[in-house]
């Protein structure tokens, strides 16, 4: 369609085309991210323990981060996708995730 209309070599048509991948990028990232995790608890025969994060997970991870360009990092990683990623490849292969909340992380780091 674009082709026709605007030619091959067609800034619109890279500019739609690239915001189309982006979207594709990041949940294969993120994919890979999980199985990677998966894979290694499983040949480790490890449990994965991850925190329930609230709706403003990032907001309150970068409360002492001083670099903006991190503070941006964090802003942009899907950290809750991810999580549910893993627990979704945690499934696939065995129920042995489990999900606490941070003072009971904490708790369990102090005995």
């Amino acid at each position: 369609m674009y082709d026709k209309l605007y030619g091959v070599r067609c800034r619109v048509k890279r500019n739609i085309m690239r915001r189309l991948n982006e979207g594709d990028k990041k949940s294969d990232i993120r994919w890979k991210i999980a199985n990677i995790i998966v894979r290694e608890a499983a040949k480790r025969e490890y449990v994965i323990v991850m925190e329930k994060l609230g709706k403003r997970s990032a907001e309150n991870m970068i409360e002492s981060v001083k670099d903006k360009q991190f503070r941006h990092r964090i802003y942009q990683a899907s950290l809750k996708g991810v999580q549910r990623a893993i627990d979704e490849k945690e499934r696939a292969r065995c129920p042995s995730t489990i999900q606490r909340t941070e003072e009971h992380l904490k708790n369990m780091s102090t005995t």
